[in-house]
């Protein structure tokens, strides 16, 4: 298992980062509006705010995070009410179409090209087939407005302050197309998408073909 990166900031990753998405959480689930008790697996789920959010909702979340840290809060948040998972999400341990939604909040674009090529395949065959993904990610369209080219800066700090590596994934995902191309790319069919912060980031609901 490869080097937990967020061992020494786990503890207090909420509290510097949830401020920044936590509006996304009720907008994503809006738009997607998943069925009561569906059974849905977040991809990088991290502390679990997410899979705390959809469980408060009625559905039954699993989650999948490389770091033993992450999954560590995550745990003593969610108690007993979700599985959690440390793996990688580019060889997820389930069996195909075991969950009605596979979702991810900005989380594709800190993978490598071929790492979240592989996680794409991976979300598209664990959904049923009436399943749906659920995608939040950066939009890779141009700001419309002022205040979305401010967001933009700033985000791009974060992003450069997250480390070359990181940083260099962010560029690529954004310069391919972001989440639209990459539904093109594994066959998936957009049923709807919105655009929030600016245009800066985008909501996006997949199915198969």
């Amino acid at each position: 298992m490869r080097h937990d990166h967020y061992h020494r900031t786990a503890w207090c990753y909420d509290t510097l980062i949830e401020p920044f998405i936590r509006s996304l959480r009720p907008t994503a689930f809006g738009l997607f509006r998943p069925a009561a008790n569906a059974a849905i697996l977040e991809i990088g789920c991290g502390t679990g705010t997410q899979l705390a959010f959809y469980r408060d909702q009625g559905c039954r979340p699993t989650g999948i995070d490389l770091s033993a840290a992450m999954l560590g809060q995550a745990r003593r948040r969610l108690g007993r009410a979700g599985l959690l998972c440390r793996g990688d999400a580019a060889r997820l341990p389930f069996p195909a179409q075991s969950f009605d939604w596979a979702v991810a909040t900005l989380a594709l674009h800190e993978m490598a090209a071929v790492t979240r090529a592989g996680v794409m395949a991976e979300m598209t065959r664990i959904i049923k087939a009436s399943g749906r993904l659920g995608l939040v990610d950066y939009h890779p369209q141009r700001a419309a407005t002022f205040n979305g080219w401010v967001t933009r800066g700033i985000i791009r700090c974060i992003e450069f302050a997250a480390g070359r590596r990181h940083y260099a994934n962010y560029r690529h995902f954004l310069a391919s197309g972001g989440v639209p191309s990459l539904a093109e790319q594994h066959g998936l069919v957009m049923e709807r998408q919105k655009w929030v912060t600016g245009g800066n980031i985008g909501i996006y609901q997949l199915r198969r073909r």
